[in-house]
């Protein structure tokens, strides 16, 4: 597997695409430079991300970050707010109910999907301008 087909595999996958990327491509890891451990860091936040963009207005239940970032079950607000801090999402903890409320999120690709859902919003926002003109 060449370094782009694995980066690419990788990229919008999710810790465990990593981690299976990793033990097959040990070398080819150290070969660039890159640190296991912080490449594990940045997938666990991308996952979280990830996470946030399947969310609903439910949020994301503690049980499902903790598996998705393999992480104990006393680490996940750890992780939430290191990911606050590091501006990968915006979200708050529901504690009582063990949710991850996520309000944004980054994009970790830009492709055909997100053009479209921008598309919408701007004409969304385009017809909702024009329809408080004319009422004006």
């Amino acid at each position: 597997m060449s370094s782009r087909n694995g980066l690419t595999h990788s990229a919008p996958g999710r810790l465990a695409d990593y981690t299976a990327f990793a033990a097959a491509s040990a070398p080819l890891l150290a070969e660039h430079g890159l640190e296991h451990e912080a490449c594990v860091t940045k997938m666990r936040l991308l996952s979280l991300a990830a996470l946030g963009a399947e969310a609903g207005a439910e949020g994301v239940p503690y049980a499902l970050v903790r598996e998705t970032l393999g992480i104990e079950a006393g680490a996940v607000e750890a992780w939430v707010v290191q990911a606050i801090s590091a501006k990968v999402v915006e979200a708050k903890m529901d504690q009582v109910r063990e949710r991850v409320l996520i309000t944004k999120h980054v994009h970790r690709t830009f492709g055909p999907a997100q053009w479209e859902a921008l598309r919408v919003k701007l004409q969304s926002w385009r017809d909702a301008t024009a329809s408080y003109a004319t009422s004006a």
